[in-house]
């Protein structure tokens, strides 16, 4: 079983789970913020929205790359979202 797996059963692990996630998304929340700040990310939505979607890619990413790990598809997924950050 992989640790999201036990973490849907179990309520304990389910919260240390939680809590990582969380920590991962307010340090990519305060890496956005730091962004829109110095003008190299955009403005048009919330960090907190940004760091989300993030987390999500990264977690979509390491599923997809235990199942189909080709460079190509993996690349094609991120680089989109890159695109969408960027002010120019």
């Amino acid at each position: 079983n992989t640790a999201l797996e036990v973490a849907s059963h179990h309520e304990d692990f389910r919260e240390v789970v939680t809590q990582v996630f969380d920590e991962i998304e307010k340090c990519v929340r305060d890496c956005v913020a730091a962004g829109q700040r110095d003008g190299s990310i955009l403005m048009s939505q919330p960090p907190a929205d940004i760091a989300r979607l993030a987390l999500s890619i990264i977690l979509g990413l390491r599923v997809l790359a235990r199942t189909n790990p080709d460079r190509e598809l993996l690349t094609g997924i991120v680089r989109p979202f890159f695109v969408l950050l960027r002010t120019q």
